[in-house]
């Protein structure tokens, strides 16, 4: 990739010869505001052509890549231990050296912020609500947090914004997740009803269609359980039900594709990532974000409820990766 900068009075100015000039494929890095107007960065596919051999002051052996620009070097370090994957590291580090930057040394404090901003806009962010998101299932695979994600959405719906809420479950597998949800709902003073089939699933929500946000449980499911995902899309069907995706930051990036693609058959409407706080390298679950095109909903680093659970904007979960900032909102 490579980094171009549209000018205008405005930003919407901006943002239209942004359009015009980068085409489709060009990602929104970031938008600002300077003297006079405003500019937009935007990362363009390509970049600079590969040099014809290796960098002076830095021989390389003949069948091997030049080494790296120092600078360059320590923000794939950084992106490597952070979790993220090859082809992720290789698209910001193509639109790094497209900025300009001075990479030829490693002490460039610019350097991982301008990843962070490069990462930022590459990923996708579901608008919450959203569409259809007043019945909203989350589903995904066993002991990634779903029930304890639902309570923090719906606390935060509660207490936040004011909203009536209700639960429904559909984990009827696990007595202690009926107990688990039902407690929650008796602190929040909100009904739950517990469901066996999609007739009484279609019954619930009738009941419910007064609340103004209705939170469904789901059966945890292995990645592997094709048959048992699928007696989940049954039950969901017809309900006009929007589904998210629940993973945890810290598992390895074949089981998130494993996962993806078993529950891609729910469709869901984006993804949910837990347990940020219980790993070092949540890039993992960033990367399949990316991957797969599902955007981000929210993302859990804690068990405090509603407190740990926060929206999955672009920027603030790039700088929590790259730079180690938390995701206490500002108030």
């Amino acid at each position: 990739m490579r980094i171009t900068t549209f000018k205008g009075g405005t930003v919407s100015e901006a943002l239209k010869k942004a359009r015009e000039g980068a085409g489709p494929e060009a990602l929104l890095v970031e938008t600002r505001r300077v003297p006079g107007g405003a500019e937009v960065v935007m990362a363009l596919p390509g970049g600079r052509p590969a040099p014809a051999g290796p960098k002076p002051g830095r021989p390389g052996r003949a069948g091997r890549k030049p080494a790296l620009p120092p600078g360059l070097q320590k923000a794939v370090d950084r992106m490597k231990s952070a979790g993220l994957t090859i082809p992720v590291r290789k698209a910001v580090a193509e639109a790094l050296e497209g900025c300009d930057l001075y990479l030829d040394e490693p002490g460039d404090p610019s350097v991982l912020p301008a990843a962070a901003r490069i990462l930022g806009g590459m990923l996708k962010r579901l608008e919450i609500p959203g569409p259809r998101a007043r019945v909203t299932a989350l589903v995904g695979p066993t002991g990634v947090g779903k029930t304890t994600t639902l309570a923090k959405l719906a606390g935060r719906a509660a207490v936040e914004e004011g909203l009536d809420v209700a639960f429904v479950t559909l984990d009827t597998y696990r007595i202690a997740a009926v107990e688990q949800l039902r407690a929650f709902a008796d602190l929040m003073e909100a009904p739950l009803s517990v469901v066996f089939t999609p007739r009484e699933l279609k019954e619930a929500l009738a009941r419910f269609k007064h609340v103004d946000r209705v939170f469904i449980d789901t059966p945890g499911r292995g990645p592997m359980d094709v048959r048992r995902v699928k007696e989940i899309r049954a039950q969901l069907a017809g309900a006009g039900v929007k589904s998210l995706l629940v993973l945890p930051a810290g598992a390895r990036i074949g089981d998130l594709r494993a996962a993806g693609r078993t529950f891609g058959m729910l469709k869901p409407a984006g993804l949910v990532i837990t347990k940020w706080d219980e790993t070092t390298a949540p890039g993992g679950a960033v990367s399949f974000s990316l991957e797969t095109g599902l955007p981000l909903a929210w993302v859990t680093n804690g068990q405090e409820v509603p407190d740990d659970v926060h929206p999955g904007e672009p920027a603030r979960v790039a700088r929590a990766l790259l730079l180690g900032e938390t995701f206490e909102e500002k108030k």
